[in-house]
């Protein structure tokens, strides 16, 4: 193949570095990249892309694999970096470049790209595991909190012997992606690959995150059929109407809301077919009594026959308990997604102006972490308080801890959560929760023993939750010790991942 390197657009400044790494200074640039032409074809029908990228600045960048056929036509595949692209090579494809299109201000680095070409049907072998987890999303080196309770379980299965394998749903027909995220292998593709991966790694059971049709379509094709486990998080199972708190704001909201009632429908009528039990190989794992009873069955209209509580795990060995000093109440801590209101920043936000006033407030330091696009709208009015720490970005599970041991308060008010898996982490580190008494949380936190729970929508009760533990050393102290006592109970790793391969392995016997 022949490399080389092209460059249109207004460029301020570009240079390669002794290790042949690309890097850009840009400004108003459109297209950058590496082409590689004229690849003889031979039977190729694959052509795996790996490389790694580094941008600062104000960087928006899109990496794209361009095949120009005989007749001119142009096939168009993204690329993304940190993983193995695998692109299917059309038959009559003369040419393959790579470009980056680039908006905004800053600097990209490339790092040389790992070509490798293939001449049979599959990109690539797969080797044996023992069970295959389909999901819609998975935790990946830049997006760190995508489905991290399913990591969280798979790493402890393989440390009890059973090896996972894991298929993440994509609608692109010509591009397959595999990555290995902490030992964990991921696979991205279409759900016409699904056959291919799951004979050749000879798995024997199916765990199911987040059904959907498609999911529920790969599961049906798989002949013979194997025995599936779904679990139900939440919003697979919820009528379109329990968000009500994400409509309130304007009319196009409320207008999304009602064009997305019929997918909720159809996501429901699926949920109560198989919650009839009219299919063998079909058990659910819901992560809550409340969940389960109040909502699955309620909104899908049906009880389900095959089924099982198994909270979400906790990793208890990570989020260690160690014993608070009585100073740790004076810093509260909150880290949260902002991408919707269903996590109730606002009512967090609104409590700690109600304390303005208190003659301890200044002596008391809140933390906000977080991403999402409400995030500057939302903590807007805490942006000029000195003891008001607001930092925007994705933690790592280090970084969470970290700020665990320096914090004694968890501030994590709601309005849905079937279980609440980032408060559940912080009770096993110390911390003592301060949120809501809706949805499931009184399942995982006991009102005036391992944490303070509000009514809903109430400010002033967290607020006044707050007060209460900043006044009161001794509280403080006796519910930080029962928040971890009693969360590593309930949601501990080890429980966890032992009822849940109990459960696997009973539906497995049941179905053979």
């Amino acid at each position: 193949m022949e490399r080389h390197v092209h460059i249109q657009g207004k460029l301020v400044q570009s240079h390669i570095d002794e290790e042949d790494q690309l890097f850009l200074s840009k400004k108003e640039a459109e297209k950058i990249g590496h082409a590689f032409e004229s690849i003889p074809q031979s039977g190729l029908k694959w052509l795996s892309v790996t490389f790694e990228s580094e941008q600062r600045g104000t960087l928006s960048v899109r990496y794209l694999l361009e095949q120009t056929l005989k007749n001119n036509e142009i096939e168009v595949t993204v690329l993304e970096p940190r993983k193995t692209n695998w692109v299917a090579i059309h038959p009559d494809t003369v040419e393959v470049a790579l470009h980056y299109r680039i908006s905004g201000e800053g600097q990209l680095s490339v790092s040389p790209l790992d070509l490798y070409g293939e001449t049979e049907p599959y990109p690539f072998h797969i080797s044996k595991a023992d069970t295959l987890v389909v999901s819609t999303a998975y935790p990946h080196k830049d997006h760190l909190y995508r489905h991290g309770f399913i990591h969280t379980r798979l790493v402890a299965y393989q440390q009890n012997d059973v090896e996972p394998i894991v298929l993440v749903l994509k609608s692109e027909e010509n591009v397959i992606r595999s990555y290995v995220h902490e030992g964990i292998r991921v696979i991205e593709a279409a759900s016409r690959y699904g056959d291919w991966i799951i004979k050749e790694s000879g798995v024997s059971s199916l765990l199911i995150h987040f059904l959907n049709e498609n999911i529920y379509k790969l599961m049906q094709t798989i002949q013979p059929r194997l025995p599936s486990i779904v679990w139900i998080h939440g919003v697979e199972t919820e009528a379109w109407y329990r968000r009500w708190f994400q409509f309130l704001d304007n009319a196009s909201d409320l207008k999304h809301a009602i064009e997305l009632k019929g997918r909720k429908e159809r996501q429901l009528e699926l949920i109560h077919r198989l919650y009839r039990g009219d299919d063998p190989y079909v058990s659910f794992v819901h992560v809550s009594e409340w969940f389960k009873t109040r909502v699955a069955e309620v909104d899908a209209k049906c009880v389900t026959r095959h089924s099982t509580i198994i909270p979400n795990p906790i990793d208890d060995e990570h989020f260690k308990y160690e014993t608070k000093k009585s100073d740790a109440r004076f810093n509260v801590l909150s880290i949260r997604p902002y991408h919707t209101t269903k996590y109730g920043n606002d009512l967090a936000v609104r409590a700690v102006e109600l304390l303005q006033n208190e003659p301890w407030f200044e002596d008391v330091t809140f933390s906000f972490y977080g991403d999402g696009p409400l995030f500057d709208d939302i903590l807007q009015p805490l942006s000029g308080m000195k003891n008001v720490i607001i930092q925007q970005g994705f933690l790592t599970k280090e970084k969470i801890y970290e700020l665990h041991q320096q914090h004694g308060i968890f501030l994590c008010p709601t309005r849905l959560d079937s279980q609440g898996v980032s408060m559940c982490e912080a009770m096993s580190s110390g911390l003592v929760p301060v949120t809501n008494d809706v949805a499931a949380i009184s399942e995982f936190v006991e009102h005036e023993k391992s944490g303070l729970l509000a009514k809903a929508e109430s400010a002033e009760e967290l607020a006044d939750h707050i007060k209460r533990l900043v006044e009161n050393e001794s509280t403080f102290l006796e519910m930080s010790m029962q928040a971890s006592e009693s969360i590593r109970a309930k949601c501990g790793i080890k429980r966890v991942v032992s009822d849940e391969l109990k459960w696997i392995s009973k539906m497995s016997s049941s179905c053979n």
